[in-house]
């Protein structure tokens, strides 16, 4: 008797302890597994992340860099357009007589321009 309930007792101790251990392992290796997949999920939304800031950055460089190219092209043609105007404007006065000082002022302004010998009257 004694011994038949000391061995079942005993059995029953590492069946009890077996179990724990299988409810630990089977924890840990749920705990592993959520982890690795929270691991995954942060993995891709970073790549996503970092894929929608570079595409914004270089949107918005070349966006920067059009206006940019636009501005100057802009500023070029009017550049070049008011300095036409501004060259029409000293020719009309250097070739209107009775203007006085402002003919001789345009004469100078062209002169200095253009150089020597380029002005005509």
């Amino acid at each position: 008797g004694a011994r038949c309930v000391h061995r079942s007792i005993r059995a029953w101790v590492l069946n009890v302890s077996g179990r724990k251990a299988r409810r630990n392992a089977l924890a840990l290796s749920a705990a592993s597994h959520k982890r690795s997949t929270i691991r995954g999920a942060f993995g891709q939304w970073k790549v996503v992340r970092l894929h929608t800031e570079r595409t914004t950055h270089s949107t918005s460089l070349a966006l920067s860099f059009k206006r940019r190219r636009g501005l100057v092209n802009v500023f070029h043609v009017w550049q070049q357009a008011t300095a036409k105007g501004v060259t029409t404007r000293l020719k009309l006065r250097a070739a209107t007589p009775g203007e006085g000082d402002a003919q001789t002022l345009a004469k100078a302004s062209l002169e200095k321009r253009f150089g020597r010998g380029t002005v005509g009257t």
